[in-house]
């Protein structure tokens, strides 16, 4: 692989713009650029107790789409911490901030990331 001057790869280059790419459409909602960064075999998965976190486990590109349309948070906030790619998989800590319909949140997210053709197919 041909390394830029930073000794990172093209690839590596492209999957850290997808990454936030990422973050940015989920914090806004952003159905349309969702769809052009998802691979058609993607999978979101949430990893938690889901007696703790309701939704907790791994869903289907449609089903992500769906859950981020009808998302019913306000004020959101959503800020890169952190991030971290290496060839097919990156790392990306964020905060976010936002108003929900019975409380507030102010969370931090640990996304993952996998890449394949220049698409995200799981996070």
């Amino acid at each position: 692989l041909d390394l830029n001057e930073e000794g990172r790869n093209d690839l590596e280059v492209n999957n850290e713009r997808m990454a936030q790419q990422f973050a940015s459409a989920f914090g806004s909602q952003d159905i349309e650029k969702m769809e052009e960064l998802l691979s058609q075999d993607f999978q979101f998965v949430i990893v938690s107790d889901p007696l703790i976190v309701p939704g907790s486990g791994s869903h289907s590109r449609a089903t992500f789409l769906n859950i981020l349309k009808t998302r019913e948070l306000k004020d959101y906030e959503l800020e890169v911490l952190d991030s971290f790619v290496q060839r097919d998989k990156a790392a990306m800590s964020v905060s976010v901030k936002a108003k929900g319909p019975y409380s507030e949140y102010n969370n931090r997210i640990q996304f993952k990331f996998t890449f394949r053709n220049k698409r995200i197919v799981e996070v």
